[in-house]
């Protein structure tokens, strides 16, 4: 079976490969994984697809499949076992858990087409240039009927929508009475107030906060769309981060732009990462 190793580079980057139990490497998905970081890719990101091909080349390998002479059949008989068909799991995917696992494995032979051709022994067509667009799928049933034209969607598994949960207003007051530390409210009341995502919070700077307009902007985001856009806050949240600022930035005299920072320990005064924000949920001791 497949494993996901990771260890920093002399940069501190975080690399995730794929490799076997015994620690031998597999050169092609990692050959993919280290062009998602070229193409600049999210670390997240590519922490995601490294899981999902995982479980993909242990379905490979429990069906000994040679990957380079993959079949739609192959593509079938994978959605069932994600389905926990053939017994891998005792939890049940949802649908949209098994799409992206899909969704990963088609990109990961997409990438395979466009630049390792030569090792493909298959009759899907992962990939072709188009005159509308630069890359485009070209449908996998496409060989077997001239002329039609099939969606690359065409095997995903159907997804119900399934209402967001959200907490009741008891809740949220439970939530804001709890004795926590000034930076800790100050980011539940950002997130809850303004809808914020987590990185795009951690990535404000003092210089995106506008006081007196009571409004931040957000400069960073994981959609184009997202950035450099103004969010508001309440006069209540407005003085909050005036207190925030003079007893964390102001006090303690660190020199840093983050607006987050960490309290304690060796990194203090250093900008938050997910380990502390992981830590205020109680995933991991506080730092």
């Amino acid at each position: 079976m497949a494993k996901v190793v990771s260890f920093k580079d002399e940069n501190l980057n975080t690399i995730y490969l794929i490799s076997s139990n015994n620690g031998f490497p597999y050169l092609y998905p990692n050959k993919y994984l280290k062009f998602l970081k070229t193409v600049n890719k999210s670390t997240n990101t590519i922490k995601s697809y490294a899981y999902r091909l995982k479980l993909f080349w242990d379905f490979i390998e429990v069906n000994q499949i040679d990957f380079k002479k993959i079949t739609m059949e192959h593509f079938i008989k994978f959605i069932g076992w994600l389905q926990g068909q053939f017994n891998i799991s005792s939890h049940q995917r949802q649908p949209s858990t098994i799409n992206y696992n899909i969704m990963a494995a088609f990109n990961f032979y997409n990438y395979l087409e466009r630049f390792h051709p030569d090792i493909l022994d298959s009759d899907l067509d992962f990939y072709y240039e188009s005159s509308r667009k630069s890359y485009a799928y070209k449908s996998f049933l496409e060989h077997t009927k001239s002329g039609i034209k099939y969606k690359l969607n065409a095997i995903k598994v159907k997804e119900s929508k399934r209402p967001y949960k959200t907490l009741s207003t008891t809740q949220l007051k439970g939530i804001f009475q709890t004795e926590m530390n000034i930076r800790n409210k100050l980011l539940l009341v950002l997130l809850y107030e303004t809808g914020v995502r987590i990185s795009e919070a951690l990535n404000i700077k003092l210089e995106d906060i506008d006081l007196s307009d009571k409004k931040i902007k957000v400069t960073q985001s994981k959609t184009p769309s997202g950035e450099n856009r103004w969010v508001y806050v309440s006069s209540e949240t407005t003085n909050l981060l005036q207190d925030y600022i003079y007893e964390v930035h102001e006090k303690n005299n660190f020199d840093s732009d983050f607006l987050f920072l960490k309290l304690s320990g060796s990194f203090k005064g250093e900008p938050c990462d997910y380990i502390t924000i992981n830590s205020l949920l109680g995933v991991y001791p506080t730092s």
